[in-house]
C-alpha cells in the first residue's frame, strides 16, 4: 500500500507490477475543473488527443516528423481551438487547416 498526499502521484510499471510515488504538478491534472487546458513539455500528438477531447473535433497530424514537438502552455474552454494553433504556427514551423469540421496539421 502506499500513502499519498497532496501534490503525489502513484504509478504501477505494468512489466514488473512495482509501484512508485511522483511528485507531480497538479495543475496537469486539475486545470480541466477550471475550464483550463494546462500542458507541460507536452508533444504535439498528446496534446491533439487532449484537444480533440476538449474541443470535441478530430485533429489529424499529416507530418509525423513534427509530433514529437513538445509545448507548454494553457488555454481557456472560452477561446477557440484556432486560437491556440494560431499561436503554434505563429512560434513553429508547424501550419493547419479547418477542412470539413477537422483540423489538419502539416
Amino acid at each position: 500500500m502506499i500513502s499519498l498526499v497532496p501534490g503525489e502521484q502513484a504509478r504501477i510499471d505494468n512489466l514488473t507490477q512495482q509501484a512508485e510515488k511522483l511528485e507531480v504538478e497538479t495543475r496537469l491534472y486539475t486545470s480541466w475543473k477550471d475550464d483550463v487546458l494546462y500542458f507541460k513539455d507536452m508533444e504535439l500528438r498528446e496534446l491533439v488527443k487532449r484537444l480533440e477531447r476538449w474541443y470535441a473535433i478530430p485533429i489529424e497530424i499529416k507530418n509525423s516528423n513534427k509530433a514529437d514537438i513538445k509545448f507548454t502552455g494553457a488555454i481557456e474552454n472560452s477561446r477557440k481551438v484556432e486560437f491556440l494553433l494560431s499561436l503554434i504556427a505563429e512560434t513553429t514551423s508547424i501550419s493547419y487547416e479547418v477542412e470539413n469540421e477537422r483540423i489538419i496539421i502539416y
